[in-house]
């Protein structure tokens, strides 16, 4: 018994009419992935960036930070990327600040390093604060943690892994875990917190082992920092000259200015991205519309053919329109499925690179990002050949067939 033969219908012969052309199939396909997957990157990494701002700011209650002078760019290499450092300046300088006018809190903390060695888990920044001053920390623990921070009990980051889920190892000590904070995008990700006695046994240690550059200084007596919150009503910029004036050999950073920095880095990173995009978007659509314009005339005699057939000039203009939707169609699934092998899982180690704060995706912006970069890019194709379908669409058989003779 003979085989069933399948039915050719419209849109089995325009498959087969997009794969009897490898090579420019393959171009074309390659080219609408390309922009499939530029979408996808733009869409995701800009929410992610937007998102890691926000956190960030809500995440950090502080409006100024007191450092010892030349220490400003430091701290926000702690802050923004998790670039291990510590430097120091006399305890006094807190009380100092708590005096300015103006001052609503004030609360200190002390910057140590861990190593990569045998003694550390890893190495990260370690950050010792005092809870009963602390408002930037404890706050942000509310809803999980609400007891007392022992001796050798420490919050993590959300980046920090520990050991069977409840302690970290510094200098050769065993640390157990209280809390873990959620992500910021940011440097703070990848700190350790302790109170100020976890930090001078880990400080003791280091110093023992000889590990860690400490340096030649009682811990006792020292400070890394100093938040400060400023009273309702005060000028932020007001308080921070009045402390830079009356307290001798700081630094001050103004965190709203470095989050307005990083605001104004991320809108000319977006604008750029989103033009380029534009940019590449209409580069495809020109680029596809002349191909298919080329492919089309050189495929003339064929559609008249299949005009001879019965073919009707719709039926004609939407097999034209079917095999550049194929192509456009695999190459936003192409672009799409690069972008979430590529894009998804290291969208945090991009922000860090560019010095943004920047979270996981969540599913809803998966979800969005592959939406939109799946319709835009399927359109692209169908409407780079709808003046190609109609011209072609438009010609008389007759005279077709007859050229040549």
């Amino acid at each position: 018994m003979a085989a069933k033969r399948r039915k050719l219908t419209q849109g089995r012969l325009a498959l087969y009419n997009v794969l009897r052309r490898p090579g420019r199939t393959a171009g074309l396909t390659v080219l609408s992935g390309i922009l499939a997957f530029l979408l996808f990157a733009g869409v995701v990494l800009t929410v992610n960036f937007n998102e890691g701002l926000s956190r960030l700011g809500d995440r950090f209650g502080a409006d100024l930070i007191v450092v010892p002078r030349g220490a400003d760019e430091q701290v926000k290499g702690i802050i923004l990327q998790g670039s291990p450092g510590f430097f120091y300046m006399d305890k006094e300088t807190a009380q100092q600040v708590r005096g300015v006018a103006g001052v609503y809190q004030a609360s200190a903390q002390f910057f140590l390093t861990s190593v990569a060695a045998d003694c550390c888990d890893m190495p990260v920044e370690l950050i010792g604060f005092d809870p009963k001053t602390d408002f930037t920390i404890l706050p942000w623990l509310s809803e999980s943690f609400d007891g007392e921070l022992g001796e050798k009990e420490v919050i993590i980051g959300s980046d920090i892994t520990p050991y069977n889920n409840c302690t970290v190892r510094f200098y050769d000590a065993n640390y157990c875990v209280a809390a873990q904070l959620t992500a910021t995008g940011t440097g703070l990700d990848q700190a350790v917190y302790g109170n100020w006695d976890t930090l001078m046994v880990i400080f003791r240690d280091a110093r023992r082992l000889g590990l860690g550059n400490i340096p030649d200084r009682d811990p006792e007596k020292s400070i890394s920092s100093v938040l400060v919150r400023v009273e309702a009503g005060e000028d932020t910029d007001i308080v921070a000259q009045r402390i830079l004036a009356q307290v001798e050999g700081v630094s001050v950073v103004r965190t709203q200015s470095m989050l307005t920095q990083i605001a104004a880095s991320l809108r000319h990173l977006s604008t750029f991205l989103y033009a380029f995009i534009v940019l590449f978007a209409l580069t495809a659509l020109f680029t596809l519309g002349i191909v298919f314009s080329v492919t089309a005339g050189e495929r003339r005699r064929e559609f008249a053919m299949l005009r001879t057939l019965g073919l009707t000039r719709r039926r004609l203009s939407t097999l034209i329109l079917r095999e550049a939707a194929i192509i456009s169609g695999a190459g936003a699934l192409l672009g799409t499925a690069l972008g979430l092998i590529v894009v998804v899982p290291f969208s945090e180690a991009i922000g860090a690179s560019l010095g943004l704060p920047a979270l996981a995706p969540g599913g809803g912006q998966i979800l969005f990002a592959c939406a939109l970069s799946l319709l835009i890019t399927f359109l692209v194709g169908p409407l780079a050949a709808c003046v190609s379908a109609r011209r072609i669409a438009g010609e008389e058989t007759y005279l077709t067939l007859r050229e040549g003779e």
